[in-house]
């Protein structure tokens, strides 16, 4: 599909979209694209949030002022015992704008419900849900929407309008990591120190799956990740007013998927790694200290795809600078050496240097594999 085609068909979705955010630069970016509704997820009723009560609050203030709707993301499966202080967070997420909330428990939904009376509360459903009266069940229990399970095939989903009224809201998850598993035990501090671990299978190589260590819990991530985005053109000719949420969290920053999603920027070449029928591969490294040359040094970046002789696709951990020398240590413990005469942002821009949490695309280079690490040195060896 080209660049061209995806701006003219889809540009008008944005002010269909549900952003999730964690900064105030990526509300800026969301107000710039048109987008009308944000979600914060604060850390302590989030198993994928990362902002401390106070922030989000300061967040969602900002973004009800803009004048934004707020979402808050409640993506977690609550004890009878976490049930007064989730409450008392929500109470103060409301007291700062928010006016809509996210849940994935059918209990803890019915207890907003008769607390919060005001909220309107839309279920998130991950997986089940397949059936048409699944969602005309959670219209009579008073959700206002459902955010379609992944196992429907895009085709299918126009079906379940049929069933519900104008008035609850369908919306689909158009880009964003899959979570297939979570844990309220600590899984990753049994095998790493780091945030994350990337797991792979011995008959599968290519796929990886991050677990991600969430509060005092875990979950594990696909090694895909959804993207419907070259469906939406058929979405939005099935007349039915689907909302769609975008959540770039762990995958990019939000400009460049907001860019891919609506069309206003070219197609990141990063978004071209082996594509599936409906999905994406998710690459998600956390670089460590790497012994090279014999120093224990940070390594700047990590080798995450590669197009033989055209380009690299690197996740910067520190910063990344254009003409540096740098040795390059492959999972095979083989290190070369490269200079960096090139640095690029996924739509094209090109760079002095790249700052941690980017992925940028590199010239090709020798010794360049999945999994490399570049460090930037004084002198280089192999």
């Amino acid at each position: 599909m080209s660049c061209d085609l995806v701006a003219k068909d889809i540009a008008p979705i944005a002010a269909r979209l549900s952003v999730c955010i964690e900064t105030p630069h990526d509300l800026a970016v969301a107000l710039r694209f048109g987008v009308r509704s944000v979600i914060v997820a604060p850390q302590e009723v989030s198993l994928s949030g990362t902002l401390a009560l106070e922030t989000a609050c300061q967040l969602i203030d900002n973004a009800c002022a803009a004048p934004l709707e707020c979402q808050l993301l409640l993506d977690f499966l609550p004890f009878d015992n976490d049930f007064p202080r989730t409450l008392e967070v929500v109470q103060r997420c409301v007291e700062a704008g928010v006016t809509f909330v996210r849940v994935q428990n059918i209990g803890l939904a019915l207890e907003l419900r008769r607390r919060f009376p005001q909220l309107r509360v839309l279920h998130e459903i991950k997986s089940g849900g397949n059936h048409r009266g699944y969602y005309r069940e959670m219209e009579q229990v008073g959700f206002c929407g459902a955010l379609v399970s992944r196992e429907l095939h895009w085709e299918a989903i126009g079906a379940l309008a049929s069933c519900v009224s104008e008035a609850f809201l369908l919306q689909i998850q158009l880009f964003g990591r899959v979570q297939i598993f979570h844990s309220a035990r600590d899984l990753v501090s049994t095998v790493s120190d780091d945030a994350s671990v990337m797991l792979q299978e011995t008959t599968r190589p290519d796929e990886r799956f991050a677990l991600h260590k969430a509060g005092a819990g875990t979950v594990l991530y696909h090694s895909h990740i959804m993207d419907l985005v070259p469906h939406v053109p058929a979405l939005l000719r099935d007349e039915v007013p689907f909302s769609f949420l975008v959540d770039h969290r762990g995958v990019a920053p939000l400009e460049a998927v907001l860019g891919y999603v609506t069309g206003a920027a070219e197609c990141p070449a990063m978004l071209s790694w082996k594509r599936s029928d409906f999905q994406f591969m998710v690459q998600a490294y956390s670089a460590t200290e790497e012994d090279v040359s014999g120093d224990v040094m940070m390594a700047n970046a990590s080798v995450v795809a590669i197009s033989r002789n055209e380009y690299v696709i690197a996740e910067v951990a520190t910063v990344l600078r254009r003409g540096e020398c740098y040795t390059v240590k492959t999972p095979e413990q083989k290190v070369f050496r490269a200079t960096l005469s090139e640095i690029r942002t996924w739509w094209g821009e090109t760079l002095d240097q790249a700052e941690r949490g980017e992925f940028v695309r590199l010239h090709w280079f020798k010794g360049a594999t999945v999994g490399a690490r570049l460090t930037a040195t004084e002198g280089a060896s192999g």
